[in-house]
């Protein structure tokens, strides 16, 4: 907190301050022309136990001379130690007079005006570390186990953690020594609680850095906590292997996929159906639970029908009577009328034939859901949706690497309150706390458009967000977002394999499959502008999508089908799949 201590170093500006930006420029990592060769040798250990040399006593200068220059000055002793002499400014300056002032100016600040920094803060557990902060890399240590580093907000250092992404990077030479980094939503591990920067506990303390949560910060940018809240990234910056991401997406949703629900089985394996399917086997199991239910009841009750033969207590005898059980005998059983044989208890056996009767109600409900669940057990069920989103390209800080995907598949587990209606195709919106998963083998070689080679994100709450946000058109012109559009099958000659598609037409036909492992199969046909027809077939999977049954005649729409086109096929025949985000319109 804010001390009473008498000033050592005066705040207020005396003329403006300058920017590092505004006095000079970036020193090149090859440019070491008029550095001396102490400088260019110079590293965190090194510099924690350099010496200078005292011009006007000729006698070595470090940090316990450091430390009487501030007691000299008026600092207090019990703030001023070499630990806390030590750590960032004898990284910075390379003066003596520098390194005072500076020291003076930090006590100032941290000591008298209570000001702290970010990692100060992030330690003492005043502040979340998933804050957007800049760090300086001040070490790298590799072994073969893992890479570490030490980062410093220019006042204090904390261990770091780096994973294989920014392991390798380190190793490649994209990030060195020396360099700022914009950190967001990183996880601090190693301390339960909050715990002084400088103390014995603080050396277990380790920010976990992952590739997806850094980024290279400009050279000139200040340390600590950012006035921004958000740190933006491109989609094709995004690394599958880069951990949770930390930034925030700026992204333009291109296809709004319908409900789907993911079910579990007792083998591991996964199903997933769509919503239409999920309501038919989700009635037909409620239907089937309730049925067991009520038959096991009615058993029940048969069963307490024919227990009427046991113990028989005579009025006289029932006054001594305090067991439950006794109780319930005589009031269900040995009396002719129940509701009078209740008006002759006491209070006290009131309460305990009720509590009785409460206990084997409680058994009998638990002996029957567990039968329940034997005979029609219950169903691993999770609701979730898909959104294809590609960037809103309008910023200038989000940074494309053209290694990584320009289109992204998020998925939507369990929502609350939301749906895919929420998420108009061509709106924008902003994501936050969302994770990656690794795409299929092979998504090198399949359409970009399509589900499969598009970078995985996962939406789960409640670590994730989404907020809309309004967009320029113009903007959203030059994104990879296109209307969608609905195709005659004769147009299919134009689309290319892999590509999605919505395609109308009449049906001609509809084979309905039965089996999990069959398809249905619709035909569909359109007739071109020269009299010619074109037919698709479209095979819709049992499993996803129950048994499809569509009369002839009828003109249909599928929504979100994939060509698939087989070696062989007639002419003017196409090939079509339905995948998990289907839908059929007719």
């Amino acid at each position: 907190g804010k001390h009473t201590e008498p000033q050592v170093f005066d705040l207020t500006r005396q003329t403006r301050r300058h920017t590092l930006g505004s006095i000079g420029s970036q020193v090149g990592v090859g440019d070491t022309q008029q550095l001396p060769q102490g400088v260019l040798t110079m590293s965190a250990g090194l510099a924690a136990e350099y010496r200078f040399t005292d011009e006007a006593s000729s006698q070595l200068w470090g940090a316990a001379e450091a430390r009487q220059a501030l007691l000299d000055r008026g600092c207090v002793s019990s703030a001023v130690t070499e630990t806390w002499v030590l750590p960032t400014q004898w990284r910075s300056f390379w003066s003596i007079d520098n390194i005072v002032n500076r020291l003076l100016y930090r006590y100032e600040r941290e000591y008298v005006c209570g000001q702290r920094s970010a990692l100060r803060r992030v330690l003492e557990g005043d502040s979340s570390s998933q804050q957007l902060m800049v760090l300086c890399v001040a070490a790298v240590r590799c072994t073969d186990k893992a890479t570490q580093a030490e980062v410093t907000d220019g006042w204090y250092g904390v261990q770091a953690v780096l994973d294989p992404v920014l392991a390798q990077a380190f190793r490649k030479g994209r990030l060195r020594i020396g360099d700022k980094i914009a950190c967001v939503g990183l996880r601090l591990s190693g301390v339960a609680e909050g715990v002084p920067p400088l103390s014995d506990k603080a050396e277990h303390a380790r920010l976990m850095l992952n590739g997806n949560c850094v980024r290279r910060a400009p050279w000139d940018a200040k340390l600590g906590f950012q006035r921004r809240k958000a740190m933006f990234l491109s989609l094709s910056a995004v690394c599958e292997l880069g951990g949770p991401v930390g930034a925030a997406l700026d992204v333009v949703v291109m296809r709004s996929y319908p409900m789907l629900y993911m079910e579990t089985l007792a083998d591991g394996r996964r199903v997933m159906r769509s919503e239409k399917e999920e309501q038919r086997i989700s009635g037909a199991l409620a239907a089937k639970r309730a049925a067991v239910t009520q038959d096991l009841k009615e058993r029940e009750l048969m069963a307490r029908s024919k227990s009427a033969n046991g113990v028989r207590l005579a009025t006289s005898n029932i006054e001594a009577c305090h067991e439950g059980k006794e109780l319930y005998d005589y009031v269900m059983h040995s009396s002719a009328d129940p509701t009078e044989a209740q008006r002759q208890l006491t209070s006290a056996q009131a309460e305990a034939l009720e509590r009785y009767a409460a206990e084997q109600q409680a058994a009998v409900e638990a002996d029957v859901a567990e039968t329940v669940d034997k005979r029609a057990p219950q169903r691993q069920v999770r609701a979730l949706f898909k959104l294809l989103v590609c960037d809103y390209p309008a910023h200038k800080c989000k940074q494309a690497e053209p290694s990584g995907s320009q289109l992204a598949l998020v998925t939507v587990w369990g929502p609350r309150g939301i749906g895919p209606a929420d998420f108009a195709e061509g709106a924008r919106f902003l994501f936050t706390g969302l994770t990656v998963s690794q795409r299929k083998a092979g998504w090198q070689q399949i359409h970009p458009h399509h589900q499969d080679a598009c970078l995985r994100l996962n939406f789960s709450l409640p670590g994730s967000h989404f907020k809309p946000i309004p967009a320029d058109p113009e903007v959203v012109q030059r994104s990879e977002y296109h209307e969608r559009g609905t195709l005659c099958v004769d147009e299919m000659c134009h689309i290319t394999p892999g590509q999605e598609v919505d395609l109308a037409g009449t049906v001609t036909g509809c084979q309905a499959g039965q089996q999990p492992g069959q398809s249905s199969v619709l035909h569909l046909s359109t007739t071109d502008e020269r009299g010619t027809s074109h037919v698709a077939t479209i095979e819709f999977p049992v499993v996803t999508f129950g048994a499809i049954n569509v009369a002839s005649g009828c003109q249909a729409t599928v929504r979100n089908c994939v060509y698939a086109p087989r070696p062989g096929a007639a002419p003017n025949t196409f090939h079509l799949r339905a995948g998990d985000g289907c839908e059929l319109v007719y």
